[in-house]
């Protein structure tokens, strides 16, 4: 009896821990929740999220929700000591090296772009240790090419030449220890950080269960941007920040999307169009990337 009363008290208490944990950060506690109930949907109905038009829905959100939070990019160049018209060619060169290599040589920058990925998102988990944290963001990236080796050798097919596809998704089904390496690195940091830990898991196992696009929309959305943007306004007053500036360049880059999208749809190019979509997504985030890894190290 009093073993299993002592035993009562140490799990309420390993849960009180874990509670603790996962609420110590709102956007990691709120990604969890919604992880949770997406991954259980997916598993309950698996076809629910395999229509056309749940792949729809990711893509607005990810345009709509994701995409903007690289609309403080010029607050955060500023933030780092650049004047704003040195900001903007700045980022307006990287832009343009960026276009030119799309134009000349595409694949290898898709392979550099996925690498700097890697490196990006991994600042969204460096609570957990420099080395867990790149093993957990090349996880989120290679978990849904494990699980939808065909679907994402399809979509990478419309951006390079097949044979090339098909030797990029292989290649990277290689890296699949590092996806078991990550879940006994959580296993372990869970004993110090379990709500990051839990919430880095189900961002992995989001890409095993849910479509390629609506598994990636899941973690862009409501981790990678949300987690930014309560970053920005957490270094600065609001009143500083310049929304109305930012909210222009979001504009800007959502009419651009939406033009293309409109002409994709009017035509009936999908290959064509997914290459200038990408390409564009590309263009654009590579200073994004640029500016964000000046302002972490200079702030």
């Amino acid at each position: 009896m009093v073993d299993r009363a002592a035993a009562s008290v140490a799990w309420g208490a390993s849960l009180g821990t874990m509670l603790q944990g996962l609420f110590a950060d709102r956007v990691a506690a709120t990604f969890t929740a919604l992880a949770a109930l997406l991954i259980g949907a997916g598993l309950a109905f698996p076809n629910a999220f395999a229509s056309d038009a749940a792949g729809l829905v990711a893509l607005i959100l990810i345009a709509v929700v994701g995409l903007p939070h690289g609309a403080l990019d010029i607050h955060l160049a500023m933030r780092s000591r650049l004047p704003r018209m040195q900001a903007l060619g700045v980022y307006g060169l990287i832009a343009l090296v960026g276009g030119i290599a799309w134009l000349s040589v595409p694949v290898l920058l898709i392979l550099v772009f996925l690498a700097l990925s890697v490196w990006h998102f991994a600042q969204d988990f460096k609570a957990l240790g420099r080395l867990t944290a790149f093993g957990a963001a090349l996880s989120v990236l290679l978990m849904p090419i494990l699980a939808f080796t065909a679907e994402t050798q399809a979509i990478f097919a419309m951006l390079m030449p097949e044979s090339q596809a098909a030797l990029v998704i292989g290649t990277a089904t290689l890296f699949w220890p590092v996806v078991a390496a990550t879940g006994a690195a959580l296993a372990l940091k869970s004993l110090k950080r379990p709500g990051l830990a839990l919430a880095t898991g189900l961002a992995i196992i989001a890409g095993a269960v849910l479509p390629p696009i609506v598994a990636f929309a899941l973690y862009f959305c409501a981790w990678h941007s949300a987690g930014h943007i309560r970053a920005v306004f957490a270094d600065a007053p609001v009143r500083r920040i310049g929304l109305g500036e930012a909210a222009l360049y979001a504009a800007m880059t959502l009419s651009l999307l939406a033009g293309l999208v409109a002409v994709w749809s009017w035509s009936g190019m999908e290959a064509p169009m997914v290459r200038a979509v990408f390409g564009l997504l590309v263009i654009l985030t590579l200073p994004h990337m640029a500016i964000v890894e000046l302002w972490q190290r200079r702030g």
